[in-house]
């Protein structure tokens, strides 16, 4: 189980607060994503932590999504976590430890709104 630290460290979110500023996990996530280190990526979505879980599944799906190739194991981690029930704590603009489901957060329309908000607001050049 989550540790209250690690919630709160590893929290998710990727338009939070007054700025509109990704959470500093989801950060690091993003630049494992821009610099290819799948490596990272795929050890945070094979973790036992649900909070890194989240962020490698995400990571994958972005990697996906510029382009790289994903092995039949990123694939099948995806899609047996798209219907997970395991909660998470998010934040939602102002709203910091709500819970959320990986099979909300990996719903095909959350996926899309992520990685246009990846795109759009220019964190895919993050290096």
């Amino acid at each position: 189980m989550n540790s209250s630290k690690d919630s709160i460290t590893q929290l998710f979110g990727y338009a939070c607060g007054i700025t509109g500023s990704p959470q500093p996990f989801t950060v690091k996530t993003i630049r494992y994503v821009n610099n290819v280190d799948s490596v990272k990526i795929r050890n945070l979505a094979t973790s036992d932590n649900p909070q890194e879980k989240i962020h490698g599944l995400l990571g994958l799906y972005l990697l996906g999504q510029n382009g790289f190739i994903l092995s039949t194991i990123d694939k099948e981690l995806i899609k047996a976590a798209k219907v997970d029930s395991i909660e998470v704590e998010v934040c939602e603009g102002c709203y910091f430890g709500l819970r959320r489901s990986f099979k909300y957060l990996l719903d095909k329309k959350n996926l899309k709104s992520f990685y246009n908000w990846y795109k759009l607001a220019g964190w895919k050049n993050l290096k």
